[in-house]
């Protein structure tokens, strides 16, 4: 929708007949933007039952995920999972995966944006070395976006030791 990010949004909200994307703002880009090249000493990353708990709260909506029970709590009604393999010059095939969530209430589309262990391809994609890596990135995008928006989020940032490089 041509409307969905501009400052008066669209009209038609989770009604509308065309897809709304949303795009990282800046604040957004900033606080996701973390990765192993990072200065810091702590990534921060949205803790496992933290979207589940935010679409409870603001929504009245249950999301689980029956199938994999050490991911984060995504519907997969709601989630959609691509994997790819990329050739690696080491490894030579390494499997990569990136996220993507529909709201189911909003009818909101977000991709998985920065995170930990986050790779940037050309395409501008976001592609990460597990599916569950992927899941916690698209989750801090949608947990930004309603903080961003005055919606209840709660703690949802964690504190994670870096790991050191190797040489």
């Amino acid at each position: 929708c041509r409307f969905f990010n501009t400052p008066n949004g669209c009209v038609y909200g989770p009604k509308c007949t065309s897809a709304h994307v949303y795009y990282p703002t800046p604040t957004c880009t900033t606080a996701l933007l973390q990765n192993e090249t990072d200065v810091r000493e702590y990534d921060v990353i949205p803790a496992k039952e933290a979207l589940q708990i935010a679409y409870h709260v603001n929504f009245q909506i249950e999301i689980t995920n029956k199938s994999d029970s050490s991911s984060p709590n995504i519907n997969q009604d709601y989630a959609h999972f691509c994997n790819i393999t990329m050739l690696d010059s080491i490894n030579k095939t390494k499997q990569w995966h990136t996220a993507a969530w529909l709201c189911p209430k909003e009818n909101v589309i977000y991709y998985a944006y920065g995170g930990r262990y986050g790779q940037v391809s050309l395409q501008g994609i976001y592609w990460y070395p597990s599916e569950k890596d992927a899941k916690l990135a698209v989750s801090a995008v949608v947990l930004q976006s309603f903080e961003e928006r005055g919606l209840i989020v709660g703690e949802w940032k964690k504190k994670v030791k870096k790991k050191a490089k190797k040489a």
